[in-house]
């Protein structure tokens, strides 16, 4: 969020300078105070999207004249206390499928209806702009409804929702200071990053609470055909509007299931199961009310199964926690001081947790920084010239296409003069193995040059005619000399070449099989590791790490085993401490693989620098 905000100051570029997870109205997601002018903006539009949600159910079960107790209902799955953090994007979503729904229940009356459809297309371009995924979950809902209005012929409300959608997206763009040309990269950033998630982020066990989403998910694609047969029209649009939430909801949810994913999907289904029984309920509902009450019942019934069975609350506000919100933001607002003392606070908790050498924070005072894989608030703690790789956090640099970007501009010109480099990964990954090329590139423009904690390691960059690589040997493995290639099934050892004088790397092929692809595409596939057979080392075998399997073919490190951060600076220094005689590829589900892994191995001279 501090790296969202600092961009956003800077006005860096979404989709060139900037690729990430969250668009150039990110920041609005998580309401941090470090700036007045941005904290505010995401106080203003948290505050509205929930007010709007609210107002926008209230207005659907009155013109449904549902009960009072499904009112009730309704009520208890938005406010009862739980532990969701508050996702603005996901808000933004769901008070998008009410407006599309109203604007199909008031269709005889033009204006409400094109009234309707305009504010649910500029609700999900604002979404779009906070995060990618609803950028693709808020296309989807558009088309859907489309395609609804046109079996219905209905064009008013099918255009003006076309019709907010771009025109939201683009007024919103421009008043974020973003260009227009750049709205195709900012689009493609957010395809890479969306394909290729499930890949290289999934983490935590696939049990009852995974079968339970997808049994929910499956029940609404049931829900939308049944519903079709029986031409209950309302509860049509309700559900097909809703199936790309929900379906989202699921990938994001169990895709990387833990206590903060998956209460989000169960929040969003007891919602869409709140207002399908409110609508069941209805005096005007004359047909299939039997089977939609069971299918809402069944699915209060999951979601409350689900939240006995862990003790998880998952309403789609915490209540609690935004009470609280309310009144640190009034604090804000009214007290200078208070904003002050906020600011300092953060900007001192910062440097508390890196203290930094004054001869290290004195070396990055003089030029622009990188900070990589994460540490972000380090720049803001120190005042540092911020002069960011376009993935924000190298974990999600999980693509070629991303790692590239980043590699590109590390080897650039213009690039940064100092990189704070620390040696960390999630998710067990090997740190290395994060970004291949942008590591490739950090190897052949940069050099050591000072220590700050236990894990970090400060780079300069090497002055201008003393690199001995261009910039296409850092993007280009071809241009690097070819060392062979080892082929073998998944888990036999590959063989990794000791060639003297060269860094050594190996671009791994690692194919999924039919069965990998489709759950790459649905849910998640195996995880990848590997593990090294090191040379002449106390420790023969190493432990596994998680693998990419997309980044895997960008060029892999393999010349020796990184153990620590004395083990880093010798191998950017051109010594390798612990050479790898071979690597070997396993998972726990070999069947969402091809047999064969190959890797071909290509190598760079050892120290550029000279």
């Amino acid at each position: 969020m501090i790296g969202l905000i600092l961009a956003v100051r800077e006005h860096l570029q979404w989709g060139s300078q900037i690729i990430w997870t969250y668009g150039p109205l990110g920041y609005v997601e998580d309401p941090i105070f470090i700036t007045l002018r941005e904290w505010a903006i995401a106080v203003a539009v948290g505050v509205g999207l929930q007010l709007s949600l609210i107002f926008a159910v209230a207005v659907l079960l009155s013109i449904w004249r549902s009960p009072i107790w499904a009112w009730l209902v309704v009520a208890g799955v938005i406010v009862l206390p739980g532990t969701v953090v508050q996702a603005p994007d996901l808000t933004g979503l769901m008070l998008g499928v009410c407006l599309l729904v109203l604007a199909l229940e008031q269709e005889d009356l033009r204006s409400k209806s094109c009234a309707w459809a305009t504010a649910a297309g500029l609700v999900l371009a604002l979404s779009a702009l906070i995060k990618g995924t609803s950028l693709v979950c808020g296309l989807a809902m558009i088309v859907l409804f489309i395609l609804t209005c046109a079996v219905r012929r209905k064009v008013v409300p099918a255009v003006s929702a076309g019709l907010g959608f771009i025109g939201g997206f683009t007024i919103l763009w421009v008043l974020s200071g973003q260009p227009l040309q750049n709205i195709p990269a900012y689009l493609h950033g957010m395809l890479e990053l969306s394909g290729g998630y499930s890949a290289a982020m999934g983490a935590g066990p696939f049990s009852l609470h995974t079968i339970l989403g997808a049994a929910l998910v499956l029940a609404t694609v049931v829900g939308v055909l049944t519903f079709w047969k029986l031409q209950v029209r309302s509860a049509v649009c309700i559900l097909l509007v809703l199936l790309p939430v929900i379906g989202l909801a699921f990938k994001q949810g169990f895709v990387r299931a833990d206590i903060f994913h998956e209460p989000q999907f169960f929040a969003v289904v007891a919602l869409a199961a709140a207002l399908v029984l409110a609508l069941a309920v209805a005096p005007a509902m004359t047909r299939g009310t039997g089977i939609t009450a069971a299918s809402a019942a069944i699915a209060i019934v999951l979601s409350a199964s689900y939240l006995v069975g862990t003790g998880t609350p998952a309403a789609l506000f915490d209540m609690s926690a935004t009470a609280s919100q309310y009144q640190q933001a009034w604090t804000l607002l009214t007290e200078p001081a208070s904003r002050s003392a906020s600011m300092k606070a953060a900007s001192a908790g910062v440097r508390a947790r890196y203290d930094l050498p004054p001869a290290i924070v004195r070396t990055l005072s003089t030029g622009t920084v990188d900070v990589i894989p994460v540490d972000i608030a380090l720049a803001y703690g120190y005042g540092l010239a911020w002069d960011p790789s376009p993935v924000l956090q190298s974990y999600s640099a999980y693509t070629p296409y991303l790692d590239d970007a980043d590699a590109a501009h590390l080897s650039a010109p213009s690039g940064p003069d100092h990189v704070v480099f620390a040696d960390t990964a999630v998710d067990n990954r090997y740190p290395l193995f994060d970004e291949p090329a942008a590591f490739r590139a950090l190897l052949q423009h940069y050099r050591p040059t000072g220590l700050g904690t236990t894990k970090l390691v400060v780079l300069s960059r090497v002055p201008t005619g003393v690199t001995g690589a261009s910039q296409d040997a850092i993007l280009q493995d071809s241009s690097g000399s070819g060392a062979g290639t080892a082929c073998g099934r998944l888990g036999a050892a590959l063989p990794v070449p000791e060639l003297p004088g060269q860094y050594t790397f190996a671009s791994v092929n690692v194919s999924y099989s039919l069965v990998g692809a489709a759950e790459n595409a649905l849910y998640r596939p195996a995880s990848l590791e590997i593990h090294f057979t090191l040379t002449n080392s106390p420790v023969r075998v190493t432990q596994s790490y998680g693998l990419v399997p997309a980044t895997a073919a960008d060029g892999l490190f393999v010349s020796g085993f990184i153990a620590d951060q004395g083990d880093l600076v010798r191998a950017l220094s051109g010594d390798i401490a612990n050479p790898i005689e071979s690597l070997t590829i396993t998972s726990a589900n070999p069947t969402d693989y091809q047999r064969t892994v190959c890797a071909s191995f290509f190598t760079i001279p050892l120290n550029p620098h000279g």
